[in-house]
């Protein structure tokens, strides 16, 4: 057999496009895939794993937000994965995996992208396909857009910076 710990597939998938995540109205807390809508693109990748083996995914975003409360969120099929503890009588939705420091009360806040980086486990309990999403949005208001690839300003100036994200998948033998 394979000796434990090695590598037995990996999947990738980068994304150097630019997303929004709502539109300054709505669809704002609507958490959704990186690079949603772009063939090829998409952070939702489909693995199947040997019986016991792990998937060990890891990746960054980076993102920046019209306000702030941009997170990522991971999920397996539709389940979420890999997130901070349930408080008792805290607003739903709060479990993230990761935030930015995107804050509109600091200066020059919009001329600013921030990286998120993430990593996790998994042990699937079958060996079916399962899919594995990044996905993206705001935790507080529908009103605020989350930017993947991009600064909130977006500006033509040199510091006017574009971005370039990535997820990859790994089957780890047991």
């Amino acid at each position: 057999g394979v000796p434990s710990g090695s590598v037995i597939q990996t999947k990738f998938v980068s994304f150097d496009e630019n997303q929004s995540i709502g539109n300054g109205s709505s669809g704002g807390t609507t958490f959704t895939n990186i690079g949603s809508g772009v063939s090829g693109k998409e952070f939702s990748i489909d693995m199947s794993v040997s019986s016991g083996n792990k998937i060990y995914g890891s990746g960054f975003v980076n993102m920046s937000g019209s306000n702030r409360y941009s997170a990522l969120k991971i999920f397996v099929d539709s389940t979420q994965i890999a997130m901070g503890e349930a408080v008792s009588g805290r607003a739903a939705g709060h479990q993230v995996t990761s935030s930015i420091t995107s804050n509109n009360d600091v200066s020059y806040y919009n001329l600013y992208m921030h990286q998120t980086s993430f990593a996790f486990t998994h042990t699937p309990s079958d060996t079916n396909s399962h899919a594995y999403k990044i996905q993206a949005g705001n935790t507080f208001s529908a009103s605020y857009i989350t930017y993947i690839n991009r600064t909130a300003g977006d500006t033509d100036a040199s510091y006017g910076v574009r971005g370039y994200s990535h997820f990859i998948l790994m089957e780890i033998a047991q």
